[in-house]
């Protein structure tokens, strides 16, 4: 684990952008954020972290397919199928 750079890492934090607002979300980038993996069984990393919109606020974890609504930074594991938000163009259909 470890807190993402935002100064930094650039190409995160277009990435968290990007995978936000496919879900009509924003970053809250006032927060920090958190960065879980690669390791041992895991090879791929998990952007954990608060975004909203007009409507919603509270804790992602974006994973490489999907991003999931979580109750706090530490709950980053639990990707549950019904918490995963959709994308804007799922939603519609």
């Amino acid at each position: 684990m470890g807190i993402i750079n935002l100064d930094e890492d650039k190409e995160i934090v277009r990435y968290i952008r990007r995978s936000l607002a496919r879900r009509g979300l924003k970053p809250d980038f006032e927060e920090d954020w958190e960065v879980h993996g690669p390791h041992r069984d895991m090879n791929y990393q998990v952007y954990i972290g608060y975004a909203g919109n007009d409507h919603w606020y509270g804790c992602v974890a974006i994973y490489p397919r999907a991003v999931y609504e979580i109750d706090r930074p530490s709950d980053w594991w639990r990707a549950y199928p019904e918490n995963r938000i959709p994308t804007e163009r799922t939603r519609s259909t």
